[in-house]
């Protein structure tokens, strides 16, 4: 058998085995490949979703680079170098590279919705609609893209439009958390409370470690003058994230609420400690203090 023949079936073999699972394997497999045929691509590129996989990244992406270097032409690698570098926080450099794929195959509806995930996050706007957009009309049952055309609109501003994006994305996913959730802010910053109370708790069924669901939760309860069921929303929040500033001064205002003042107290003191500089929090203690003669 030809040694290009018998690299084939390995290959074939070691992605089977990747495939299931089996990473020893498949990696054994994809360097006994590379020690055969140090430019074999293939073996480089899936040698690095091994270490993807495995949470080594600068492994992963020296190791699709290299096979970038040997096969410059594959779309496929740039796309995965990109996810690689979103993963290790280079987001600029995953944008290079999902450009690059797009421009070697620019109908790739999946890198199309991470580049606008990544655009919005990078502050162009503009480029994570455009790219969300093209994203949904090549693959509309995309739930990630939905969500990241969501969040585009909603930081500029277009709470409506944000509201129908997260809508559909949790209707492409059930269960989508994360969807439920910025939905709910968007009908709330819209002045929708009961619709906004009903995605926070959707957003709780699907993830119930959700702090800011609860505290946003909470928000909405006090506005509908619920302040005991607000104070178990905080308090819940808390539990789960015991250092967020805003969550104690809201926390203080629903206890002040229900007149309980000297755990309002302490939870604006708290919230101090760890935002000195937060004024809204200073002026309902100011309110606090005046309530007690002081």
């Amino acid at each position: 058998m030809a040694r290009t023949e018998e690299t084939a079936d390995l290959l074939a073999r070691a992605v089977g085995w990747h495939q299931d699972g089996r990473l020893d394997e498949a990696e054994a497999a994809y360097r006994r490949i590379l020690e055969a045929d140090p430019r074999q691509a293939d073996a480089h590129h899936l040698l690095g979703l091994i270490a993807f996989q495995r949470g080594r990244q600068d492994h992963a992406r020296a190791a699709i680079a290299r096979a970038i270097d040997e096969a410059p032409e594959r779309a496929l690698f740039h796309a995965n170098l990109g996810r690689v570098c979103r993963a290790a926080g280079a987001l600029h450099e995953a944008v290079a590279a999902w450009r690059r794929a797009l421009e070697l195959d620019p109908d790739q509806a999946e890198v199309l919705s991470d580049l606008g995930g990544a655009l919005v996050h990078t502050g162009d706007l503009d480029g994570a609609e455009a790219a969300c957009r093209r994203a949904a009309a090549l693959a509309p049952g995309l739930a990630e893209t939905h969500y990241n055309l969501g969040l585009a609109l909603q930081a500029r501003g277009h709470q409506r439009d944000a509201a129908g994006a997260f809508r559909q994305a949790a209707r492409c996913r059930a269960g989508f958390a994360d969807a439920h959730y910025h939905l709910g802010l968007a009908l709330h910053e819209d002045g929708d409370l009961d619709g906004a109370a009903e995605a926070y708790r959707a957003a709780l069924a699907g993830d119930p470690r959700l702090a800011e669901a609860h505290c946003n939760l909470g928000n909405v309860l006090r506005a509908r003058g619920r302040a005991d069921e607000a104070v178990a929303c905080y308090e819940r929040s808390l539990a789960l994230a015991p250092d967020v500033a805003e969550t104690h001064g809201n926390l203080g205002v629903a206890l002040q609420d229900l007149g309980r003042l000297e755990e309002a107290g302490a939870a604006y003191d708290r919230a101090l400690e760890l935002n000195p500089d937060d004024a809204e929090t200073r002026r309902n203690r100011a309110m606090w203090l005046l309530l007690h003669g002081r």
